[in-house]
């Protein structure tokens, strides 16, 4: 038997420039803030001046903690326990946290639990060898696991990080470390919202934007910081598929050839602007891995892994359920209603009740990968 790998490169599709004269913001402009006073009871905005840092020295001062990342983070209102014994394959709550674009950079980040990792259209979108790497190293305070927002501002030069009922913001200039931990009511999020799922800066209106479940509001300075009447507002506007009740996560990104607002929601994203109409294309949502967002962060744990174990023409499992990522043959197998699923050479889905230990254990097997490796059969435990 000859098997055939192929690889199917994800591409991004173009987008046009988003129309600045889009009617739903089109009057939105700010100016700048005025800096905090340490007296004032109401919390604002500190200006930051620009900054004159390169992403190696980012890179740098976030190397120091690359050793310290740990692989479990608490609950939270996204960011679960991954699981200790197969961290590299799932996620008991798939998903990114937070998501944003640094133009200071020209990366995107995405987080997860107390994690971060990057990547870029000229590195391909893959995530770089040495990632993930700690959140805190960005000025995250220590005490926070997890992040539920989080924005760059190029009209502040600064990073914000949002949890909860709170903000805090760093830059290069400060070190990376965090400035106050102040109340995200001074951006104009509404008093009664307890947490944001997502938040992002558009420059081209000069606003601040933040969503919760299926409303979203917006602030600036030219507003003094309040919600505008009429707010919040349906997400629908915004293109987010309907049938998403929430979204984990949210970008801009201003690159000509991927000029668009991205959603995310577990291991999907869609996106909208002027171009679609404010819809979401026809062929989305799409796999957020293609971003560089590791697969394990946003395979959902429907199963245990097992290990890696020999197999042969008289298959271990002997029922054949197609192709599939790791998700989709342990969902298949499960829905047929078998104990064990296993996947292997280029993502063939094998399923059944036992015998999966019949050509013995092995080594080598590169569960996620295009090609898992020859009659090798990576195994899984489905869940009930």
């Amino acid at each position: 038997m000859i098997f055939l790998r192929v690889a199917f490169p994800l591409v991004f599709l173009c987008s046009n420039v988003i129309d600045n004269a889009v009617s739903v913001d089109n009057n939105t402009t700010a100016t700048v803030m005025k800096t905090r006073s340490k007296s004032s009871k109401h919390s604002s905005i500190a200006d930051i001046s620009s900054l004159s840092t390169f992403e190696e020295q980012l890179d740098m001062a976030m190397n120091k903690d690359k050793n310290s990342i740990v692989t479990e983070t608490k609950g939270t209102k996204k960011a679960k326990h991954l699981m200790k014994s197969d961290s590299k394959f799932c996620d008991d709550s798939p998903g990114i946290d937070a998501a944003f674009y640094s133009s200071e950079y020209d990366a995107y980040y995405f987080f997860k639990g107390n994690q971060y990792t990057k990547s870029t259209k000229a590195g391909g979108f893959k995530m770089p060898s040495n990632y993930p790497m700690s959140a805190h190293s960005w000025g995250v305070p220590t005490q926070w696991d997890s992040i539920d927002a989080a924005f760059y501002s190029e009209q502040y030069k600064a990073y914000y990080f949002f949890k909860g009922r709170n903000y805090v913001k760093s830059s290069a200039s400060s070190k990376w470390k965090h400035g106050p931990i102040s109340s995200s009511t001074a951006w104009g999020v509404p008093a009664d919202w307890d947490h944001i799922d997502a938040a992002f800066y558009a420059p081209q209106w000069n606003a601040y934007y933040f969503f919760k479940g299926r409303k979203y509001t917006k602030a600036s300075a030219k507003g003094g910081w309040k919600v505008p009447r009429g707010y919040p507002k349906g997400t629908a506007g915004w293109g987010v598929p309907t049938n998403w009740a929430s979204i984990d996560a949210a970008l801009y990104s201003p690159d000509p050839e991927y000029n668009a607002f991205y959603y995310f929601k577990g291991s999907r994203y869609s996106k909208a602007n002027s171009s679609t109409g404010w819809k979401k294309p026809s062929n989305y949502p799409m796999g957020i891995t293609s971003w560089g967002v590791p697969a394990h962060w946003v395979t959902k744990c429907f199963s245990s892994y097992l290990g890696c174990f020999n197999d042969e023409h008289s298959r271990a499992l002997p029922h054949r359920r197609g192709y599939g990522s790791v998700d989709d043959c342990t969902k298949k197998c499960g829905n047929a209603g078998y104990k064990y699923a296993g996947r292997q050479h280029a993502g063939e889905c094998w399923c059944g009740n036992k015998g999966y230990r019949k050509y013995g254990k092995t080594t080598g097997c590169d569960c996620h990968s295009e090609n898992v490796g020859d009659w090798k059969n990576c195994v899984y435990k489905i869940k009930k």
